[in-house]
């Protein structure tokens, strides 16, 4: 059985289905371990964060919108990075920044992974994911983009290469729901907090 993936330069790769694909895609790269850095508001953290119910393949619209103007974390920083191995394989980062300059709030924490992820992913790079990463991202998109208008004539997009690590053997459930940041190991200080987005 082929799969076939749509980019939004009308450009179609079919890829042969993986007999059996890997749990662990982007296995190749190993984040490391996380330490102390600005301290995360609790909504944003693993043990708290179901109360935002937050997929990330769908914008925020959180119940209590006002609960998300407080600041992302104590102290308040200017910006701040977000990773994840399906992102961290290309090199790419999710940069939030604060609207008002000087204080990222929990809603643009969400709505920066969201809008970022959103960002289109071309055939190079689509082709250079190895054979069982290539057939588990297209499988991604097509769950992704079923039963939504249009959505797979706007092509691949890099929320499905972070969500292309099946939850069971079906490959029909994909792992999309925000369960938190983590705050991931530095050399040095950084100048920007660094954080990695879990998935539920």
């Amino acid at each position: 059985m082929s799969r076939q993936v749509h980019f939004s330069n009308n450009v179609y790769y079919t890829s042969a289905q993986s007999p059996s694909p890997s749990v662990a895609s982007f296995a190749s790269y190993c984040p490391p371990s996380p330490v102390p850095t600005a301290c995360l508001d609790p909504l944003l953290t693993p043990q708290l964060c179901a109360a935002l119910t937050f997929h990330i393949t769908d914008s925020p619209c959180p119940a209590k919108p006002s609960a998300l103007r407080a600041p992302a974390t104590t102290p308040s920083v200017a910006k701040l990075e977000v990773t994840h191995p399906g992102l961290a394989y290309f090199g790419w980062k999710i940069l939030v920044t604060a609207a008002d300059g000087h204080c990222v709030r929990i809603d643009e924490v969400l709505k920066g992974i969201y809008t970022s992820l959103r960002q289109g992913v071309d055939s190079e790079t689509f082709h250079s994911l190895r054979s069982h990463q290539a057939a588990n991202v297209t499988k991604a998109f097509q769950t992704r983009s079923r039963n939504r208008d249009g959505e797979a004539n706007k092509g691949l997009k890099r929320v499905d290469l972070v969500t292309s690590v099946p939850i069971d053997t079906t490959g029909n459930n994909y792992r999309t729901r925000f369960a938190g940041l983590v705050p991931v190991l530095s050399k040095s200080q950084p100048s920007v907090p660094l954080y990695e987005l879990k998935l539920i």
